[in-house]
C-alpha cells in the first residue's frame, strides 16, 4: 500500500503521483453518472430530468460525506506529519462513528425533503415522480456512501489515492452491468424500471465500501484503530466538526446553488432541465483535474504544515495552482469545441440536445476561475481555515445566483442562456475574492503571500 511521506523529496512528482489516481477515480465516478443518465434516456426525457432534480438532494448527501471526509483528511494529515499515528487512528474511528449517526439523520431528512424539493424544481409532476423513484433507494442506504468517504479521507491523508481510483473503476463497470439488469430484469431479478438505476448504485457502493475498509486495514493507522468499548470522544469529534462542518456547509451551499439553477431553468420546460442534466455530466469531466489536484495539494500542505516546512507548503500550493490553470483552461477549450459531439452520446431529443450544447459552451469559459476557487479553498481548508472558504462559497452559490441569474435571464432578456451568464459572472467575481482571501490567510499564518510573486 502506497503510504507516502510528503515532507521530503521533489514536490511535482508527489503532486502527480496523488492527483493522477484521484482524477482517474473521479473520471470513473463521472462515467458512473453518465451511464446512469444514458440508461435514463432509454426510458424518457422525464426520467433524465428526474435524475436532474434529484441532484440537489444528492449534493446534500455529498455535503455530509465530504464535510466529514475533509475534516478527517486535514486532522489525520496533520497528525501523520507530526508523527502522531495513534491520534490519527483515534480520529478515524470517531469519524466512522459520526458517519453512522449522520447517515441515520440523512435518511429522515432526505425522505422528508424530497417530495417538496422535487415538486418545487420539476417542470412536471411526471419529472418529480421520476426523481422520487430513482433516489429513494439511494437515500435509504446512504451509509455506504458516507462511510466510504470517511475511510477514504484517511487514505488521502497518508498519500494513498490509488484505492479510490480502483474502487471507482470497479464500481463503474459493475454499475454498467447492473443498470440494464435492474431496469429490465432477467431471470430471478425483477424489472424495476427507473428505480433499478438507484438500486444499482446502492449495490455497487456497498461493495466499494468493503474494498476501502480493507485498504485502510493495510495502513499503519489500523493498529491504532480501537473499536472495542467504542464510545464518543468529544474532544476528537469537536475537532472533526470544527473542520468538517464548514466544509459540509460549503457543499450545502453548492446544493442550494443547484436548486437555484434548476428553479430558474424550470420555466423553459423539461427539455431545458434534461439538457442541463446531460450537460452537467459532461462538464464534470472537464473539472476532474481540479478534484485530483485539490486532494494532492491538501495532503501536501497538511503534512508539511504539521512538519513546519513552510517553504514546501508554499511550493506545493503554487505548483498545484499553475498546473491546474493550464489543464482546466485546455479543458474549457475542448468542451467548447466539441460540445455537440459530446452531447450526441446521450441520444436526447432535439431541443434537449440543443439546450445541453448551449449550457456547455457558456460555462466552458468559467473553468480558469473555478481553478482559483477550488484550489484556493482547499489551501485555506488545509491550513485549518475552513470558515473562510465556507463564507465565500455561500456568497458565490447561494446569494449571488439569486441576483445574477434573474438579472441576466429576465431583466436583460437572455432567457435560458442568461441563467448561465449569471453563473459565469459569479465565478469570476469570486475567483478574485478567493485570491484576496488566500493571500490574507497565508500572510497571517505563514508570513508570505501565496498567490503572487516572491515568497
Amino acid at each position: 500500500m502506497a503510504q507516502l511521506n510528503l515532507t521530503s523529496g521533489p514536490i511535482a512528482p508527489l503532486i502527480l503521483r496523488m492527483a493522477i489516481p484521484t482524477s482517474v477515480g473521479y473520471f470513473f465516478t463521472v462515467i458512473y453518472n453518465v451511464v446512469d443518465t444514458y440508461w435514463a434516456t432509454k426510458i424518457s426525457d422525464e426520467a433524465v430530468a428526474g435524475l436532474g432534480v434529484s441532484f440537489p438532494i444528492y449534493l446534500m448527501m455529498l455535503a455530509l460525506a465530504m464535510g466529514l471526509g475533509m475534516g478527517t483528511t486535514v486532522l489525520v494529515s496533520h497528525q501523520v506529519g507530526a508523527k502522531n499515528e495513534a491520534g490519527a487512528g483515534e480520529t478515524l474511528v470517531q469519524a466512522l462513528l459520526l458517519a453512522g449517526i449522520a447517515s441515520l439523520g440523512l435518511v429522515a431528512i432526505g425522505l422528508f425533503l424530497m417530495p417538496s424539493v422535487f415538486a418545487l424544481l420539476a417542470p412536471t409532476t411526471e419529472v418529480a415522480q421520476a426523481g422520487l423513484t430513482y433516489f429513494t433507494p439511494i437515500i435509504l442506504f446512504n451509509f455506504f456512501f458516507v462511510a466510504m468517504f470517511a475511510l477514504n479521507s484517511s487514505l488521502n491523508a497518508v498519500g494513498d489515492t490509488v484505492a479510490f481510483s480502483i474502487v471507482s473503476i470497479a464500481t463503474t463497470f459493475l454499475n454498467m452491468a447492473l443498470d440494464p439488469l435492474f431496469i429490465y430484469g432477467w431471470g430471478p431479478v425483477p424489472a424495476m424500471g427507473l428505480a433499478g438505476i438507484g438500486w444499482a448504485t446502492v449495490v455497487s457502493q456497498a461493495l466499494g465500501l468493503v474494498f476501502i475498509f480493507y485498504r485502510v486495514s493495510q495502513t499503519t493507522l489500523w493498529a491504532h484503530m480501537i473499536f472495542r468499548g467504542l464510545r464518543m470522544q468529544w474532544n476528537v469529534i469537536k475537532q472533526i466538526l470544527n473542520q468538517g462542518v464548514p466544509s459540509g456547509i460549503n457543499m450545502g451551499a453548492i446544493s442550494v446553488g443547484f436548486i437555484l439553477m434548476l428553479y430558474f431553468v424550470k420555466p423553459y420546460g423539461t427539455p431545458a432541465t434534461a439538457g442541463f442534466t446531460a450537460g452537467l455530466r459532461i462538464e464534470q469531466m472537464a473539472l476532474l483535474p481540479a478534484f485530483g489536484l485539490n486532494t494532492a495539494m491538501m495532503a501536501l500542505v497538511g503534512q508539511n504544515t504539521g512538519a513546519q516546512q513552510l517553504d514546501r507548503v508554499l511550493s506545493s500550493f503554487r505548483q498545484t495552482l499553475s498546473l491546474g490553470l493550464i489543464i482546466l483552461t485546455l479543458g474549457g477549450v475542448l468542451i467548447f469545441a466539441f460540445a455537440p459531439q459530446l452531447v450526441s452520446f446521450f441520444g436526447l431529443s432535439g431541443e434537449s440536445e440543443e439546450k445541453a450544447v448551449t449550457y456547455l459552451r457558456i460555462v466552458a469559459f468559467e473553468y480558469p476561475a473555478l481553478c482559483f476557487i477550488s484550489l484556493g479553498g482547499g489551501f485555506m481548508q488545509a491550513l485549518k481555515h475552513p470558515r473562510v472558504t465556507m463564507v465565500i462559497t455561500i456568497m458565490r452559490l447561494s446569494l449571488m445566483p439569486m441576483i445574477a441569474m434573474p438579472f441576466f435571464a429576465t431583466y436583460l432578456g437572455y432567457g435560458f442562456e442568461g441563467v448561465w451568464y449569471g453563473v459565469l459572472f459569479g465565478s469570476f467575481l469570486f475567483a478574485i475574492v478567493t485570491i484576496l482571501a488566500v493571500n490574507y490567510v497565508s500572510r497571517k499564518d505563514l508570513g508570505f503571500q501565496a498567490i503572487g510573486f516572491g515568497r
